[in-house]
C-alpha cells in the first residue's frame, strides 16, 4: 500500500537525486529504480513487473501463462490487497484473474474474499473486484452479492463502488437479485415488510407503505441527488432509480406548479394545498425536486440518452423543467445533437424536444441548425432519419408505433409547461424561418456538382431513389419515405391550420384547451410570403423528380419472379427479414459516415479487427440475401415505379392530390413524361396502379392527357393479366365508356354498330354522362333516381349534362357503369374461352369471378343516412337480387314478383325513392304495370302505344287498361308467357288465374 510516509520517501529521493555530486544528472532507468525501490513491497513489485511483461504477451503459450501466474501467486502472497490499491500492480492482479486457470482464481478470491467491499471503494481496486465479476465462477458473484447485502446503498454512494454495483445489477443479477438490490434502495426492507412481499417497484412499496411515502421519496431524492452530483448517472440502475422516482412524482395527486420567489427565482414544487399530502410544506421540501433537476442538468443529460430507461428518464426531466430550464438543457447538448439523433434511443429524446418544447426559434438554434449542418448524414441514418420524419409529421402512425408513443412520449401531454398544440408546433417546424423544410426541398432539388476533383451526383438519386452506382438507397429503402413526407408535407393543403389540426393531435386533456387558446391565432401561423417560398420551392423538387425519375424514355420492367404456389413464408421469417433489413441499412450509413469523416488511422488497432472491419465496410453494399422470405427484390437497374417504395411514393403523392383536390404532381406527370413511356407503364403491374391513381383524380385535364395516350392501347389493356391492368380497364369503363361518340361511326366505318358492342356512343340515347365524386363526397348525379325531363328516344334533357339525376338511356349504362353499381356484383352468365360473358359479351357490367369484383363507392349522403340510423342499416353493394326486391320477406317469391310487380303505386314521394328503377311500385306511367290476373292482355305492344321501336306514353291508347296489349316495357318484361317460356316452375301463375288463361286461349 502507498502510504502518506512512502510518498514523502518518494518525494525526498527525487529531490536527493536530482543530481550527484560531482556527476551531474540521475539517467532515466536510474530515476526509475529509485522511485521502484521506496514503493511498499518493492522487491516483490520489481519481480511481478518483469514476470508481467511477459504473461499479457499473446505470443506466450497457455501453459506458459500458468506457470507465471502460479509463481506470481507465489511471490504475491499476504500481499494481494496492498497490491489491488496501487496504479500499475492493480493490472498485474488483473492479469492473473484474466488469464489464470480457475483455481488460481480461487485462491485470490480466497486472499481478498473479507476486504472485497472496501476493495470495490479503491480507484483501482475496483478494477481488480469487476475483473473477478467477469471472470470469476458462479459461486464468486453469488458472495460479491452476499458481501454487498446491507451496503448497497453506502455503496451507490460512493463514486467507485457503484460501478461494481452497476456491473452486478445490470449484467449478472437475476430478478430476485436485482429486487433484494432495489430493496435496500427503497428502505429498510425488513421494516417495510419489502422482501415479504417480493416488492420489485418503487410504486409497489408506496403503495405498502403509504404512511412512509414521503419519507421514502425523500431518501430516494437525496440518493439521486448525490449520485447525479458525481457523475454516476450514465449508470442504468441510477437511471432506472430516476425513471421510478420522476415518474411518481408526475403521476402523484400533488400537482407540480411554477412558485416565483421575491427574488424571481423559479423553484419546482408540490402543491401544498393538497388534501392528501401527509408531509408539511418545508423549505426542505420545496427544494427537493428543484435540486435534483438541477443537479441532473448540471452533470449533462447527454451521458443518460443511450439507453431506453435512460431517455425515458430525461424525458420525465423534460417535462418537469419550465421554460428557462428547458434553455439550460437544449444548450447542454449543442455538439452532440447528430451523434445523439443516430443513437438507437437519443433520438427518442429529441423527438421529444420537438414535441415538448415551445420556443421553435430555440429548437432551429440548437437541434436544427446541426442538423442542417450534417443533413445528408442525417437523411442516410435510419435512426437520425426518424428526428426529421417526426418535424415533418409528429406522432403519424405511418412512421411511428403507437406503443412508442404511448411509452415515449405520451406522459407529457399534459404537462402545464407546453401551452403549443402540437398542429401549431409542426407547421411552425417547417416555416423558411426555421429552414429545416427549405434545407430538405433544396436537398431534392439542386444537384451537386464535384467535391475534390470526384463527382458527387444528383442528391435525389444518391440519396433518397438509388442506382447502380449508388445502391445504397436501394437496401434502405425507408429513405423513399422521408421523401414521400418532404413532397407531402409542404404542399399549401399540409400547410393549413385546419389539416394540421386533424391529423396531428396529443392524447392529453390539455390538448383541447390549447387548440381553443391558439385558434384565433391560427391564420398568422405563416404568412403568405413563407407560403410562396414553400410553394416555388415544392414545385421546383416536384418537377425535378418527375424529370429525373419518372420521365425517363427507356422504361422496361425487369420482372419480378412469381414464387411457387406452395411458398408461403412465415411471420418470424418476414420478422428475420426486417431486422436484417435494418441492420444492413444500419452498416451502410455508418459506413458512408466513416468514409466521408475520412477516419485512415486508429490509435492501438488490432490487426485482426481490422481486416474483420475492412471487410465489413466492403461488403456494405453487397446485395441481401432474401432467400428466407418471398420478396420481390429487384436488380439495380429496375424503374422505379417498379420497386414497391416507388409505387408507394406516387401513390401517396397522388392520393394526397385527390384528398386535397390540388393535381400539381399529376398535371406535371401528364406534362413531362412522354407519351411512349406512359404507353410502357401498362406493361409493368405497379405502373398500372399509377394510371389508376391519376384516372381516380377526376380531372378532366389529366383524364383527356389519359385518354389520348392509352386509346391506342386499349386492347392491350382489356386483353392484359396484369391485376393492375384489370383495375385500370375498370376505370377505362367508369370514366369512359360511352362517353365520347364513336369516330368511326361518323365516317360509317365502325365494325362493332351491328350488332351494338362499340365501347363509344353512336347515337345520342346511348350517351353516357362520366360519373365524378366532387370534393363533398356527393356525385354530380345519382344512379338510382331517374330523371322524369328525359326523353328516351332523342336522348335529351332540359338539364343537360348538369341533371342531378340518372337518365334511363339506351343500355341503362348511367346506372350499370357507374361507380356504385359496375362489377360489385357476380354475373349469372358463364365466361367464354376469350373472357367475355356469352350474354352481355366484353362490357359486361356484372364480375366473372372474385378477382373480377370491386368494392362500391357509396354516396355520402347514403352513408350519413346508414350512421344516423337508430337500426343496423348494411348498404347494398351491388345490382343484386336483394337490391332490386324490398325489405319485405313476399317479394323473395318469384310467384309473388310475378302477379305484384310494379303493379301498385310507390309509398315514397318522387324522385324520393332511393331504390330507383329496382323498386317494386311503379314511380310513373311508363313504369306501371297492370295486374295480369284481373286485366287479360298479351304480351304482344300495343300498336297505339309503340309504332316502332320505342314505347311511348300509355295515355294514347283509347281502350285504356281494357286493352288486350301491353302498353308497357315492365308489361311486356314480366308478362307470364315469356317468362313460362323461360322458367317452368311458375306454372302455379296459370292455375290461379284461370280467367286469364281462358282469354288468352
Amino acid at each position: 500500500m502507498v502510504t502518506k510516509q512512502n510518498k514523502e520517501k518518494a518525494g525526498n529521493i527525487r529531490k536527493s537525486v536530482k543530481f550527484k555530486s560531482g556527476e551531474g544528472f540521475y539517467t532515466k532507468k536510474e530515476r526509475r529504480q529509485a522511485r521502484l525501490t521506496s514503493k511498499k513491497h518493492a522487491e516483490v513489485v520489481t519481480t511481478l513487473l518483469a514476470d508481467w511483461e511477459v504473461l499479457r504477451r499473446d505470443t506466450t503459450e497457455t501453459s506458459k501463462k500458468h506457470e507465471l501466474v502460479d509463481k506470481m501467486l507465489a511471490a504475491a502472497k499476504t500481499k494481494l490487497m496492498d497490491l489491488s490499491q496501487a496504479h500499475d500492480t492493480s493490472r498485474i492482479i488483473e492479469s492473473m484473474l484474466q488469464l489464470g486457470t480457475e483455481a488460481q482464481r480461487w485462491a485470490i478470491f480466497a486472499e481478498l474474499r473479507d476486504r472485497l467491499r472496501y476493495l470495490a471503494m479503491s480507484q483501482y481496486g475496483k478494477h481488480v473486484v469487476l475483473k473477478l465479476v467477469n471472470y470469476g465462477a458462479k459461486e464468486h458473484r453469488l458472495e460479491l452479492f452476499k458481501l454487498f447485502r446491507g451496503y448497497v446503498v453506502k455503496l451507490l454512494r460512493h463514486k467507485h463502488a457503484a460501478e461494481v454495483v452497476e456491473m452486478l445489477y445490470n449484467d449478472y443479477a437475476t430478478a430476485a437479485q436485482r429486487a433484494l438490490i432495489l430493496q435496500e434502495v427503497y428502505g429498510h426492507q425488513f421494516a417495510l415488510q419489502l422482501t415479504a412481499n417480493n416488492v420489485q417497484r418503487l410504486q409497489q412499496a408506496l403503495d405498502l407503505n403509504p404512511d412512509k411515502r414521503a419519507t421514502i421519496l425523500a431518501n430516494l431524492n437525496d440518493l439521486l441527488v448525490t449520485m447525479v452530483s458525481k457523475g454516476l448517472i450514465r449508470l442504468s440502475i441510477v437511471q432506472h432509480l430516476l425513471l421510478e422516482y420522476l415518474t411518481v412524482m408526475l403521476q402523484s395527486s400533488d400537482l407540480l406548479k411554477i412558485q416565483t420567489t421575491t427574488t424571481t427565482t423559479t423553484k419546482l414544487v408540490q402543491d401544498i394545498t393538497d388534501p392528501t399530502t401527509e408531509e408539511t410544506p418545508t423549505p426542505r421540501r420545496e427544494e427537493r425536486l428543484s435540486a435534483l433537476v438541477e443537479a441532473i442538468l448540471e452533470s449533462g443529460i447527454v451521458s443518460m440518452l443511450h439507453t431506453r430507461e435512460g431517455v425515458k428518464a430525461a424525458l420525465a426531466v423534460l417535462w418537469i423543467c419550465p421554460p428557462k430550464e428547458r434553455k439550460t438543457l437544449l444548450k447542454s447538448m449543442r455538439t452532440c445533437i447528430v451523434s445523439t439523433a443516430e443513437n438507437e434511443h437519443g433520438h427518442i429524446f429529441l423527438m421529444g424536444l420537438l414535441d415538448s418544447v415551445d420556443d421553435t426559434k430555440l429548437l432551429a438554434k440548437t437541434i436544427v441548425k446541426e442538423l442542417l449542418e450534417d443533413l445528408e448524414d442525417v437523411v442516410c441514418h435510419p435512426h437520425a432519419r426518424k428526428v426529421l420524419l417526426y418535424a415533418l409529421a409528429p406522432r403519424d402512425p405511418r412512421h411511428f408505433a403507437p406503443a412508442l408513443i404511448s411509452a415515449c412520449l405520451a406522459g407529457g401531454d399534459d404537462s402545464p409547461f407546453t401551452k403549443k398544440p402540437l398542429a401549431v408546433r409542426a407547421i411552425e417546424l417547417r416555416a423558411p424561418l426555421i429552414g429545416l423544410l427549405p434545407a430538405l426541398l433544396r436537398l431534392v432539388t439542386e444537384p451537386m456538382g464535384e467535391e475534390e476533383g470526384v463527382e458527387v451526383g444528383d442528391p435525389l438519386i444518391r440519396l433518397f431513389v438509388g442506382s447502380v452506382e449508388h445502391p445504397a438507397p436501394l437496401v434502405d429503402r425507408a429513405r423513399v419515405v422521408l421523401l414521400a413526407e418532404i413532397l407531402i408535407r409542404s404542399s399549401a393543403y399540409e400547410l393549413q391550420f385546419s389539416t394540421a389540426a386533424n391529423c396531428f393531435k396529443r392524447t392529453g386533456s390539455r390538448e383541447a384547451e390549447r387548440l381553443v387558446a391558439i385558434d384565433t391565432k391560427s391564420s398568422s401561423l405563416l404568412t403568405p410570403e413563407d407560403l410562396a417560398v414553400l410553394r416555388q420551392a415544392r414545385t421546383r423538387a416536384l418537377r425535378h423528380f418527375v424529370t429525373t425519375v419518372l420521365a425517363q424514355p427507356n422504361f422496361q420492367p425487369i420482372g419480378i419472379p412469381t414464387p411457387p404456389s406452395h411458398f408461403s413464408a412465415s411471420v418470424e421469417a418476414k420478422r428475420m427479414l426486417q431486422t436484417q433489413r435494418r441492420k444492413r441499412a444500419l452498416a451502410i450509413a455508418e459506413a458512408e459516415g466513416v468514409k466521408k469523416r475520412k477516419v485512415t488511422v486508429k490509435a492501438f488497432t488490432n490487426v485482426d479487427e481490422e481486416e474483420d472491419g475492412n471487410e465489413k465496410l466492403g461488403n456494405a453494399a453487397e446485395p441481401m440475401d432474401t432467400s428466407t422470405a418471398d420478396d420481390d427484390t429487384l436488380p439495380a437497374n429496375a424503374p422505379f415505379l417498379e420497386r414497391l417504395e416507388g409505387q408507394l411514393l406516387v401513390s401517396r403523392l397522388l392520393q394526397n392530390e385527390k384528398k386535397s383536390d390540388s393535381h400539381e404532381f399529376a398535371r406535371l406527370v401528364c406534362e413531362l413524361v412522354p407519351e411512349q413511356t406512359l404507353q410502357a407503364w401498362l406493361t409493368c403491374n405497379r405502373s398500372c396502379f399509377a394510371l389508376v391513381h391519376l384516372y381516380e383524380l377526376n380531372d378532366e385535364e389529366i383524364c383527356e392527357r389519359l385518354r389520348k395516350v392509352l386509346y391506342s392501347q386499349k386492347d392491350l389493356i382489356m386483353a392484359s393479366p396484369l391485376p393492375g391492368a384489370k383495375i385500370l380497364a375498370k376505370q377505362l369503363y367508369l370514366n369512359e365508356f360511352r362517353t365520347t361518340q364513336c369516330p368511326l361511326f361518323l365516317e360509317q366505318q365502325c365494325h362493332n354498330h351491328r350488332p351494338y358492342t362499340c365501347f363509344y356512343w353512336h347515337f345520342p340515347n346511348q350517351k353516357r354522362r362520366r360519373p365524378i365524386k366532387k370534393v363533398d363526397g356527393t356525385f354530380n348525379y345519382n344512379p338510382d333516381v331517374y330523371c322524369d325531363k328525359y326523353d328516351e328516344n332523342s336522348g335529351t334533357c332540359p338539364d343537360g349534362d348538369d341533371c342531378p339525376y340518372a337518365h334511363r338511356n339506351a343500355g341503362d349504362t348511367e346506372r350499370r357503369y357507374h361507380p356504385r353499381y359496375f362489377k360489385t356484383g357476380n354475373c349469372i352468365y358463364e365466361t367464354t374461352e376469350s373472357g367475355a360473358c356469352v350474354k352481355n359479351g366484353l362490357h359486361c357490367a356484372f364480375a366473372h369471378g372474385p378477382d373480377d369484383l370491386r368494392l362500391p363507392v357509396y354516396d355520402i349522403r347514403e352513408v350519413q343516412d346508414a350512421s344516423s340510423s337508430k337500426v343496423t342499416v348494411n348498404l347494398p353493394a351491388s345490382l343484386e337480387k336483394e337490391r332490386v326486391l324490398s325489405e319485405d320477406p313476399t317479394w323473395n317469391d318469384m310467384l309473388h314478383v310475378m302477379a305484384r310487380y310494379k303493379t301498385e303505386s310507390c309509398r315514397k314521394p318522387p324522385r324520393m325513392c332511393r331504390q330507383g328503377y329496382s323498386c317494386p311500385y311503379y314511380h310513373n306511367g311508363k313504369d306501371k304495370r297492370r295486374m295480369p290476373e284481373r286485366y287479360f292482355y298479351r304480351s304482344t305492344p300495343c300498336p297505339a302505344v309503340r309504332p316502332a321501336d320505342e314505347w311511348l306514353d300509355s295515355a294514347l291508347c283509347d281502350a285504356g287498361d281494357a286493352c288486350t296489349f301491353c302498353h308497357t316495357r315492365t308489361e311486356q318484361q314480366f308478362h307470364p308467357e315469356l317468362s313460362l317460356a323461360t322458367n317452368p316452375d311458375l306454372s302455379p301463375i296459370r292455375s290461379t288465374a284461370n280467367p286469364f288463361e281462358s282469354h288468352i286461349k
